[in-house]
Formats: C-alpha cells, structure tokens, sequence
C-alpha cells in the first residue's frame, strides 16, 4: 500500500519514527478506516482494500512497515486473521535426523548457582554439515610506496580516502596538431564565435551578475502590497482568495501555455500540525492547484484536489490538457482534462 505523509500522521504509523525496521507492526482499527473511508472516499489510500476492509471479521487489521520494499511498497496490510496470527506470534520447530528417532536419551540436573553470574551460557559452535564457499570478495588495494604523513595544529575529525593530481596530463605535439587540423573542430569555432562576441559586448554594456531581485523593491516580506513598495513599481493586479488562500503558501506557479491570461498555482499549508486523538474525528485538508483569469481575478476559475501537498507541477507542452504534479511525499500525479477552456467556469 502507498500511504501518504498525511494517512501516516492520522493512523500513527510514519515511517522510521511510529515504526521502525525493529518494530514494523502496528494495529489499526477497523472503524478508524472506515472512517476515513467516509470522509475521503475516493482520495482515501485504504479505498483499494475498501471491500476487504468491511468485509474483515475483527476489529483490529495488522499493516506492517516494509523497509526492504518486499511488495515493492512501504507498506503491507493483513487482509486475514489467520496472517495476522502468524505474523505476530513467534514460532519455533525442532528436528532431528530420522535415524535418531527413539534413541534413549539421557537428561542430568544441573544448579544453576553454580554457573557465572547465575547465566546459563550456549557457547556458538562451527558445524561441519553447513559450510557456504565464498565465490567472490570486494576488497581494494592501492599499489604505492609507504609514506609517512603528519601534521600540526590541525584537527583530524574523521578519516576518509581522497587523492590529488599533481602532474598534468598534456598531449603530445602530435596530437594537438591532429586536434587542430580537423574539420569538426573549424566548424565548431565558426558557430560558436558570433555569440561568444555577443556576450562578450553584452557584458560591457551591464554588468550580467546583477541581482536584480534585490534591487526589485524597497519593502520588506511584511510589507502592504496595496500601497507603494518601489520606486516605479506599481500593483497592477492581484489575485486573493478567501477561501482557497487564506493561511496558504505558494510552493509553484505557472502561466497556461496556450490559454491567454490563465494562470494556475499550487497552494501548501504553511505549517502543517496534526493532533492524534482517539476521541477526536481524523480531519485531513486536500492541497490545491487552483487556476486563476484575469477577467475575474478575484474568484478562482478551476480548482484541482490533490491527496498531499504539492511541490512543483507543469503543463505538459504538447498536451496542456495534461497536467504532471510532484507530492512532498515523492508521489507524482498525472491529470487529464477534456479541456481547460470548458472548465474554466465550473467554480462559482
């Protein structure tokens, strides 16, 4: 199962800190994910396993963490008691050769005051019946002559294999006369000399390291955008939404490629804090790509859900009706609109 960021924080299951490679296991209850199923429905990621969960005969379900990805997934729930019970319990199974079976045996008492420190020790042994040859070894060598190094007032924190070259590796006169005779090399100095000198004029004209950014504005990150905040720079149009982007950043931003005047946003929580509660409802705010015009700037065109936050998304420039979105979780959605043009007025 893909769980995102978002679920494991709900069911108390993240990754390396709820469980671990030596804890994986943890119980969910079965109504906690049927809950969830209600309230994300489709966006849920326990809606694959929605039948199996309600169809399951206890009230607890096992999902383990899978470091080593052995069902290609982080995660693998247990969709029957009878695994469940296996995975848990821990079992053990004796054996011995059959031509030792009813041999007398002898057992002796022994006190075990008598042993070190009261601990009973079963010493590890070679057995000559299991034995694997080792076909191959990774090992390195270095085949230089034995020096010494030293140093003073410095400070070895740890040690690490490096090296430096200290002769440089030049080409023969030959060689660079071979270099110099051949077409492909003539061709390339014809093409690329003419913007070599466009940047070399350009360069003296502005200084191409100027940051521009910088000198942008006068005002700080708190500044009123509705006054003036640079000198020549005014506020031509601005795009709010109460309902959207109240409390929201934006992590990616992009003008629609073929759409004149469209624009669409990827909006994040700044801060993102959830509270566990057994006896709270399990409440998850969806991220949104939300798509303005500047016909009617104040209220959004199209609104795009997603199941986590999204970190960056394009347009996919032969298609603009595909959309490609990249989840802080590592997920990457894929949307296909009919058309963009049409959708532009399903919000109120």
């Amino acid at each position: 199962m893909v769980l995102t960021s978002a679920t494991q924080e709900l069911f108390g299951c993240r990754a390396d800190e709820d469980v671990t490679g030596e804890s994986p296991y943890k119980l969910l209850k079965k109504d906690d994910i049927i809950q969830d199923l209600k309230t994300r429905a489709a966006v849920s990621d326990f809606s694959p396993a929605k039948q199996i969960v309600l169809d399951y005969p206890e009230d607890e379900l096992l999902l383990v963490f899978d470091r080593d990805f052995t069902y290609d997934q982080l995660f693998y729930l247990v969709l029957t008691p009878e695994a469940k019970d296996r995975i848990l319990n821990l079992w053990y199974k004796f054996s011995r050769v059959r031509r030792k079976f009813g041999a007398p045996v002898c057992f002796s008492d022994r006190n075990i005051a008598d042993a070190k420190d009261a601990y009973m020790e079963c010493v590890p042994f070679q057995d000559s019946r299991f034995r694997i040859k080792q076909m191959q070894r990774d090992c390195g060598m270095q085949a230089v002559p034995r020096m010494q190094s030293s140093s003073s007032q410095t400070q070895w924190k740890f040690k690490r294999n490096i090296f430096t070259q200290y002769t440089p590796r030049e080409l023969s006169d030959g060689d660079k006369e071979n270099i110099h005779q051949r077409e492909n090399l003539r061709h390339f100095c014809n093409s690329v000399t003419p913007r070599v000198l466009q940047v070399l004029q350009q360069e003296e004209i502005m200084n191409v390291f100027f940051d521009d950014w910088k000198a942008l504005g006068t005002a700080g990150d708190d500044a009123d955008w509705s006054g003036k905040i640079s000198e020549g720079l005014m506020l031509y149009q601005a795009f709010t939404d109460q309902k959207y982007t109240k409390d929201k950043k934006i992590s990616s931003i992009n003008w629609h490629p073929t759409i004149y005047g469209v624009l669409a946003v990827a909006l994040t929580e700044k801060k993102k804090e959830v509270v566990m509660d057994e006896s709270s409802a399990f409440e998850v705010r969806a991220s949104h790509i939300v798509f303005y015009s500047f016909s009617d700037p104040s209220n959004p065109q199209l609104l795009l859900e997603c199941p986590d936050d999204i970190f960056a998304f394009e347009f996919c420039p032969s298609d603009p009706n595909i959309i490609v979105g990249g989840c802080v979780n590592g997920q990457v959605l894929a949307l296909t609109l009919l058309s963009i043009c049409g959708l532009l007025h399903l919000l109120p």
